[in-house]
């Protein structure tokens, strides 16, 4: 028997901070009512428009949120390191630095870029989500709080084309949680 959650984190992207899913993903129950397991729909479109959503969010990327979003593009190190024109080894340290180091993971000017890279790359596969990639370049980074993380929101959403409707994801911008 499954029945829909209305509210769900999901701890499996490798981000320090979970993602709530509203009103979308359906746990499975035994004959006793306990949980054996939950299904998600869709989880790359989930990822993508996780990924977009922490693109327009204005703090600073951090290591494991670096790593997420080449992950999401399916880049490996050396192919995401080629399209922002650095060493694979700086992108290897910026993924690696810890959430609670002293210094920034990615400078201004690369996370501005890997934004960009992203929100070009990822729009066209989350069709749910309305983005300006122009709104990338006006973006003020911002420092963060090491214990402070965004609240990454995704719902489902009904997309109409001509001759159908189908489910995609979108993702719903929330303050920072403290």
């Amino acid at each position: 028997m499954f029945n829909r959650i209305a509210r769900y984190e999901e701890h499996g992207f490798g981000l320090p901070y979970p993602v709530v899913i509203l009103n979308a993903v359906e746990e499975e129950l035994d004959e006793k009512g306990a949980r054996v397991g939950v299904r998600i729909p869709n989880i790359e479109g989930l990822a993508a428009a996780v990924a977009l959503g922490r693109c327009f969010d204005p703090y600073e990327l951090g290591g494991a949120e670096v790593r997420f979003l080449r992950r999401t593009l399916g880049y490996t190190q050396k192919e995401l390191a080629g399209h922002l024109e650095i060493r694979p080894e700086t992108l290897s340290r910026w993924e690696g630095r810890k959430e609670n180091a002293d210094q920034r993971p990615v400078g201004e000017w690369a996370d501005k870029a890997l934004r960009m890279l992203a929100v070009l790359d990822l729009a066209p596969r989350v069709p749910g989500v309305t983005v300006d990639p122009k709104s990338i370049t006006g973006l003020r980074i911002r420092l963060r709080n090491p214990n402070q993380w965004p609240t990454l929101t995704a719902e489902q959403v009904i997309v109409k084309t001509d001759s159908h409707k189908r489910y995609e994801w979108d993702a719903v911008h929330l303050p920072m949680a403290a």
